[in-house]
């Protein structure tokens, strides 16, 4: 019988629970060559036990087992666990059988702990790899826009687009990502008050301080805020604003491409 399933300490206290059952057995010597022959007691135990009384003798040997610790213990289940020793001392036979019925339950609850284990590590695989699928597509095509975003071309752009074009059919709340439309790919439609313009985006990537066109003519961001009636704020980055969004936090998702610059990002020519 495999006791595998059993950690030392169960076999161990098994073993200590019925010592005092087990040393009850009838004509104990053959009993006790057993354990002899496969080294759970010593020859010269066997020998000074053959000289004491039946009513004692097998407790001391257990007693010897019991004090060499569980390693030992476990040997001896194995051990006793045999055809002919179970035959002949029905005290043994109850004890294994009961351990075996307690080991098969043992079994089954490990077996089925191993299974739901194995469920859930291949449900949380599964999960995993949906997840990670769909943040790669995700990334994949926002750096796409990215790309699109810093290739922009001065030729291709619409140089002839006027705000009150860009804010003729809707209004800028009602407009969804402004910000990815071809349309506006150069000249973003931005607020700042109740005062419309456009943000030229290139002119801005460059650095360059008049990157704004109002009622026709390119203008600062600080000039748009002075018309715009927020000239107190100091920072036209927060605002300035395209669908709701400060320009500010437009840049940070680096969907409003700025250069990498040392130190503050100002508009100086």
């Amino acid at each position: 019988m495999d006791y595998g399933f059993f950690t030392d300490e169960k076999l161990f206290e098994v073993f200590c629970q019925n010592k005092t059952k087990i040393s009850t057995i009838e004509k104990p010597q053959m009993f006790l060559r057993h354990l002899k022959d496969n080294t759970l007691i010593t020859a010269e135990l066997y020998q000074k036990l053959q000289k004491g009384s039946d009513d004692d003798v097998v407790y001391d040997a257990l007693e010897y087992i019991h004090n060499r610790g569980a390693k030992r213990v476990r040997k001896f289940w194995r051990c006793v666990d045999q055809e002919h020793i179970l035959q002949r001392y029905p005290q043994l036979s109850e004890i294994t059988t009961t351990l075996k019925n307690s080991l098969k339950i043992e079994q089954d609850r490990k077996i089925r702990e191993k299974e739901d284990k194995k469920r859930r590590i291949e449900s949380s695989s599964v999960s995993n790899q949906a997840g990670t699928s769909s943040q790669s597509t995700n990334r994949q095509k926002k750096k796409a826009e990215h790309v699109e975003r810093d290739s922009l071309d001065l030729q291709n752009s619409p140089d002839s687009t006027t705000e009150s074009e860009s804010f003729s059919h809707q209004s800028l709340k009602e407009e969804v990502n402004l910000w990815d439309k071809p349309k506006h790919k150069r000249w973003l439609p931005v607020t700042c008050g109740n005062k419309k313009a456009l943000l030229d985006r290139v002119a801005l990537y460059n650095r360059k301080r008049d990157c704004l066109k109002h009622d026709g003519e390119m203008i600062s961001p600080l000039q748009f805020e002075q018309r715009g009636g927020k000239e107190s704020s100091k920072c036209w980055k927060t605002s300035i604003l395209c669908q709701g969004k400060p320009l500010k936090s437009l840049m940070e998702m680096e969907i409003l491409k700025i250069p990498k610059v040392n130190g503050k990002f100002t508009l100086r020519k």
